[in-house]
Formats: structure tokens, C-alpha cells, sequence
């Protein structure tokens, strides 16, 4: 097995002798999981890509001690992000290329995204997830104003709900090794694509990207 470099360990727990033996060929570069490893405290798990946690603004002791051990984590989903502050903007999720936030009735505060995009390079999507249909009718976060705006122009605001928003990175050229970090500015937010808002019309989803410009 000396070309092996990918191993997914679906549908199973990753026990620790298992995955001992795995990490230990120096072939494989990253070995998926879909549940929090069981190892020892002194392993290095920077080969361990999980592929994905829901948490509070608290993470379980668990997860801070796979982290800590250098696991990476591929998406975070984040339960009640009315509690996120500006620490969370300074944590570090190796490997996070997904962040989902599941929304409740309460604003949110998004002033940690910008220090927590410049430091994670792999953060490819934002996900703002509302399924029980309670925080974009009680609130409008700036980077679909102008949706909004449009829509309740065309008096089309009380013909859908919208269910999620996502929004897509712009991928720049650039010789440092940092990102360029997500700012909002004059109610856009900007070094994103485009915004995927998943919409609810006559009883059928409904999905529309919205191109920002530039």
C-alpha cells in the first residue's frame, strides 16, 4: 500500500488501535471521519480530516482536544450564533472549508468573520441556515438588502421565506500566505462571488444566485 494516500473510515468508529495502524503508513495524507477518533492524548492527528462538528459558541472538551492535537475539521456547524463574539473570530479550525451557522429569532453579530476568514485560506463557503423560519422574517442581514429591497419593490415580499443563504469565496492571486479577510462595506460584503438564497415559494424550494458586484 505505498500509494495510498486517502482513507475513509465511513459507517464505523475510528478506534484508536485502527487508526494508529493507518496513520502510521507514510503514504496516507488525510484519513476522514465521521466520528471524533479515539486515541491517546499524545497522537498527532494532523492527518485527520473530520468531516464535521456542530457545536455552540462552546466546543465540547472532546473536539478542543482533537484540535488540539492538529485534527482538521472540514465543517463546523455553529447552534444559536447570537452568541458568537470577536473570540471566536481568533480560533483556529485547520482545514475548515464550510461554516454554517443554524439561526434562531435573535440578530447576530458578524463582527468576528472578518478576523476569522484572513486566517483560514480553505474557508470556501458561509452558510446561514434557517430552518425554522424565524430569523430572515424578523431580520435582514446587509448582504441581502438589496434582494430584499428589490423584492419588496416588486411586491413580491410575502409571496416566499427565505430558508438559507449562502455565500461563496472569491478565490485571489496573491503571493502572501494569508487570505484577504471579508469586510462590510457600504452594505455589501465584499470577496464574495456570489449568494445562494434558497427560497420557499408555493410550497417548492426554490434557489436563486445573486451576483455581487464588484
Amino acid at each position: 500500500m505505498k500509494r495510498l494516500e486517502w482513507v475513509e473510515l465511513r459507517f464505523c468508529c475510528a478506534r484508536g488501535d485502527l487508526l494508529k495502524a493507518i496513520l502510521a503508513l507514510l503514504s496516507v495524507s488525510t484519513v476522514l471521519v465521521e466520528q471524533l477518533p479515539d486515541v491517546s492524548l499524545h497522537d498527532n492527528l494532523s492527518k485527520v480530516l473530520y468531516e464535521g462538528a456542530s457545536t455552540t459558541n462552546t466546543l465540547s472538551p472532546d473536539l478542543e482536544r482533537c484540535l488540539g492535537q492538529g485534527m482538521r475539521l472540514g465543517r463546523l456547524e455553529v447552534l444559536g450564533p447570537e452568541l458568537l463574539d470577536d473570540d471566536f473570530g481568533q480560533r483556529h479550525f485547520a482545514g475548515l472549508e464550510e461554516l454554517r451557522l443554524s439561526m434562531r429569532r435573535n440578530p447576530v453579530s458578524f463582527s468576528w468573520l472578518s478576523a476569522l476568514s484572513s486566517t483560514h485560506s480553505s474557508l470556501k463557503e458561509l452558510w446561514l441556515i434557517d430552518d425554522n423560519r424565524h430569523y430572515f422574517r424578523r431580520h435582514t442581514p446587509i448582504f441581502i438588502s438589496s434582494f430584499v429591497e428589490e423584492s419588496q419593490r416588486q411586491d413580491l415580499s410575502k409571496k416566499y421565506i427565505i430558508k438559507s443563504v449562502g455565500l461563496r469565496r472569491v478565490l485571489l492571486c496573491s503571493k502572501s500566505s494569508h487570505s484577504s479577510p471579508l469586510h462590510f462595506q457600504n452594505s455589501r460584503l465584499l470577496l464574495w462571488t456570489s449568494i445562494l438564497i434558497k427560497l420557499l415559494m408555493m410550497s417548492c424550494v426554490y434557489s436563486s444566485v445573486v451576483s455581487i458586484p464588484h
